[in-house]
């Protein structure tokens, strides 16, 4: 890269200091001109082979990947049996953003703690309780904001000790905070999801629950920090041109005060680096060079009508 730097920073002086083309071209055509077209030309390709070696790099040596068009759902799960649906159109799926650590050394892709895959809300989920309620006569849950997913729960296979035959309520995932860990090969730029950890290091499950007779039951905010499952049955993820993709498919298992279930979270990871600072150095000075070369014109221009 600092061959192609040096061209492209030389490049308007070597040319602009060449006298005229002699016989055969017609003089309209001088090396001056050229230099001033050739060097923003030639700092916007550097830029360009900059971002492209700048991702290349990333992933050899590591670093951060940051998260785009990610999405991920969640369910709730007991022997297999869904036990749960989405409280509003939408709200069991959701957008995230933030990033992952990544390190690819000897065929083997690292995906490394300290990441912080932020699951985002909408204002299309339902807020906290106040006392509204759901057609079915249901409050919402307790907590406060918008929630990552919110999703109706019904129970039929109750703990025995509780005397009842059926649970029937909201819960809500906030403030999650998931994470992604695990080793894999990788050859030709595809790996396997199998065995790779998913889960949270942050987060709470607020739970509004009502008895079969429509009484209200349990209420109350348990922790989720460090629940996590291993992905099985997701699918190979792949790495193409500085991005990639990692589909999500994992049993989280929770112990809540209300049973034992299965969280599935499943979904798609996008992430990419960012090009290095060179780069955006390289654009920034080619852009200055076309501006000069723009305004050096309207300059003469301006002295030429004088």
């Amino acid at each position: 890269m600092h061959f192609i730097e040096c061209c492209a920073t030389a490049a308007p002086r070597l040319f602009a200091s060449v006298p005229y083309i002699k016989a055969g071209i017609p003089p309209l055509y001088r090396w001056g001109a050229l230099g001033r077209l050739c060097g923003p030309a030639l700092f916007c390709i550097a830029a360009l082979l900059s971002l492209a070696l700048s991702a290349e790099n990333a992933w050899a040596s590591g670093g951060e990947y940051f998260l785009f068009h990610s999405v991920l759902s969640a369910e709730l799960f007991d022997d297999g049996n869904s036990i749960s649906f989405p409280q509003s159109f939408g709200s069991d799926t959701i957008d995230l953003s933030g990033h992952i650590n990544v390190t690819n050394l000897g065929g083997v892709v690292t995906f490394e703690s300290g990441a912080a895959i932020t699951v985002n809300s909408t204002p299309q989920k339902p807020g906290s309780g106040g006392g509204v309620e759901s057609p079915g006569g249901l409050p919402f849950n307790p907590g406060s904001g918008f929630a990552n997913f919110g999703l109706v729960f019904q129970q039929a296979n109750v703990p025995p000790d509780f005397g009842i035959a059926e649970l029937l309520g909201y819960v809500d995932f906030r403030s999650l905070v998931a994470t992604l860990q695990g080793s894999t090969p990788i050859a030709g730029g595809a790996f396997d999801t199998t065995g790779l950890t998913f889960g949270f290091s942050a987060g709470s499950l607020d739970y509004n629950l009502n008895d079969d007779s429509g009484e209200p039951f349990m209420h109350g905010q348990m922790s989720v920090a460090n629940a996590s499952g291993m992905i099985s049955g997701a699918g190979n993820g792949s790495f193409i041109l500085g991005t990639y993709s990692i589909p999500i498919l994992a049993e989280v298992p929770l112990v809540t005060p209300f049973g034992n279930f299965d969280a599935v979270f499943s979904g798609q990871l996008e992430a990419t680096s960012l090009p290095e600072p060179s780069a955006f150095i390289l654009a920034a000075l080619g852009g200055f060079a076309l501006l000069a070369r723009r305004r050096l014109r309207r300059e003469r221009q301006r002295l030429t009508i004088a």
